[in-house]
């Protein structure tokens, strides 16, 4: 139910190299992004109490969860290098559709892992070596 709410509501954008993607300094629009084509350089990333030089994100890859549900970045900017597209959406649009109780959506997320983990696991056949 949340990803299909998620990926309808994702926007394809086309960056030109050099284009900022996201940037604290310049408080660039709360989004998330996956990138479908192309290598965006995140520079000045402070995640989970670590800080990093900069990371490169290709296609299949992904940045911006915390700043769509934290409602700040955690890089310092995002750079496209070479041309870029990505399917973006915006923190405004993400609680529209799926509110503004993100602790509550993380524990609902995790309770039905949990249980698709739990029927999936009841439902493997037995394999006797």
């Amino acid at each position: 139910e949340y990803l299909s709410k998620i990926s309808s509501n994702l926007k394809l954008i086309t960056f030109n190299d050099g284009d900022v993607l996201a940037s604290k300094e310049e408080d660039t629009p709360r989004r998330f992004f996956i990138i479908k084509e192309g290598c965006v350089e995140l520079t000045d990333i402070q995640v989970g109490g670590s800080d990093y030089k900069s990371i490169k994100i290709e296609a299949g890859q992904w940045f911006g969860e915390y700043a769509i549900t934290q409602n700040e970045w955690g890089i310092g900017t995002a750079k496209a290098k070479g041309k870029a597209v990505a399917l973006v959406m915006d923190r405004d649009q993400f609680i529209l559709q799926l509110g503004s109780d993100i602790t509550e959506l993380i524990r609902k997320t995790m309770d039905k892992r949990k249980l698709v983990s739990t029927y999936v696991w009841c439902r493997l056949p037995f394999v006797i070596f």
